[in-house]
């Protein structure tokens, strides 16, 4: 005969807690991420070096760009990056996003470069920012960005 003790399902911790030591630490033996589960506590997730995190904001674009490559090339998958980040005109980059699960990937072309603008933040093409799952209304997504060419 199985003699059940009381206790509840941890909904954080994904494990059974004995409340008869429920003050223990011992008790708590899935306390800790389990790899694999959690996209953004994946022990085995691994970046390449080049991987930047950063935001990522939108525009309709304009009409001269420093890179002399419409907005709309590529069907308006198309980004603005600082004059100062790693990535150049043309490139290609893999953005995905970290502020939704699941994350979504797209792969735009840097077409401009702003003066004054941080390595870390990249500005998306609208329908480009709508691609990764997210409302413009948003405004800022946490974003990885993975040059590819």
């Amino acid at each position: 005969m199985i003699r059940q003790i009381p206790g509840y399902q941890c909904p954080y911790c994904h494990g059974f807690i004995d409340v008869r030591n429920m003050y223990q630490w011992s008790s708590y033996p899935n306390y800790y991420a389990v790899p694999g589960y959690n996209p953004y506590f994946n022990w085995y997730y691994s970046r390449q070096p080049e991987t930047i995190i950063g935001k990522a904001t939108w525009t309709w674009g304009g009409v001269p760009t420093k890179c002399e490559i419409g907005w709309k090339y590529d069907n308006n998958m198309t980004v603005a990056v600082g004059e100062n980040s790693p990535f150049r005109c043309g490139q290609r980059l893999k953005v995905r996003n970290l502020s939704f699960v699941p994350s979504k990937e797209i792969i735009v072309t840097v077409v401009d470069e702003v003066k004054n603008y941080p390595a870390d933040r990249i500005n998306l093409h609208r329908l480009a920012f709508e691609a990764l799952g997210a409302s413009p209304s948003v405004g800022v997504l946490n974003v990885e960005i993975t040059p590819l060419s």
